[in-house]
């Protein structure tokens, strides 16, 4: 079980690394500023997760890197929808790596890290119900 844990954090560095690059890329194609910060307070959110799930399983999360993702141009609009999905799996992938931690100290850290995730989610679905307002399309 714990090599599984730790398989399973080094992926979740891999991935949080790769949403605040997605993150960043969305924030220059923000159609205002109020959005672009958003997202850029969302990307390094997402840079601080990696660095904690590096910190659990004692990895240099600069030594992973980000592998780019093969994304279609796509409209904003699927960006967010892509972005809402992908925080929700991260939402489920981490809750079943916080019952896998090997203490309540490392338990909690991650359930922090769900919570934020969550966060994210609720953000993003808010920005999708407002955007015939904020000219998202």
């Amino acid at each position: 079980m714990v090599d599984n844990f730790k398989q399973r954090v080094e992926q979740a560095v891999r991935d949080e690394l790769m949403d605040a690059a997605r993150y960043t890329r969305m924030a220059l194609r923000a159609p205002n500023p109020e959005l672009r910060a958003i997202l850029q307070s969302i990307a390094a959110d997402e840079n601080g997760h990696a660095r904690t799930f590096a910190a659990i399983a004692n990895l240099d999360p600069v030594g992973l890197g980000a592998a780019e993702r093969e994304e279609e141009r796509e409209s904003f609009p699927e960006g967010l929808r892509r972005a809402i999905q992908g925080e929700l799996e991260a939402v489920a992938e981490y809750a079943q790596l916080a019952q896998m931690a090997p203490n309540p100290e490392l338990r909690n850290l991650i359930i922090s890290i769900v919570a934020d995730e969550l966060g994210h989610a609720r953000i993003l679905a808010a920005v999708m119900a407002l955007r015939p307002h904020q000219g998202l399309g």
